[in-house]
């Protein structure tokens, strides 16, 4: 097997069974390698640096994961493969309430607080 899928493999989610390898949650590989690449931009390109208010960098961060939402949600637009929908994409696109929506509204209050005060 493929030594990146036997790491995407390991995943964790807010309900039973909290952490799994049967494809079912936010794959912990990916997330891991998302930040680690913001660090990276923000450390050689100062990114953060450019986002109006307090708090840049917390801002810079927590803006991370609704840009990963967006993007992967346009990419499967484009692509039209309706099979390869992220874990939580599936969640924050469904129709009911779930804590991952509560938690990305969260995130995205913090920052609109960061700016605008």
């Amino acid at each position: 097997m493929n030594t990146i899928q036997e790491f995407r493999k390991y995943r964790v989610q807010l309900s039973e069974p909290y952490f799994n390898q049967n494809s079912r949650g936010i794959a912990l590989f990916d997330t891991t390698i998302t930040f680690l690449t913001a660090y990276i931009l923000d450390y050689y390109f100062n990114l953060s640096s450019n986002l109006p208010g307090k708090n840049k960098q917390q801002s810079y961060y927590l803006l991370v994961i609704p840009f990963g939402i967006i993007i992967h949600h346009l990419v499967l637009y484009f692509k039209q493969s309706p099979g390869e929908i992220t874990f939580l994409n599936k969640q924050i696109f469904s129709t009911e309430i779930n804590i991952y929506k509560l938690i990305v509204i969260i995130m995205l209050y913090i920052v609109y607080t960061n700016i605008y005060q």
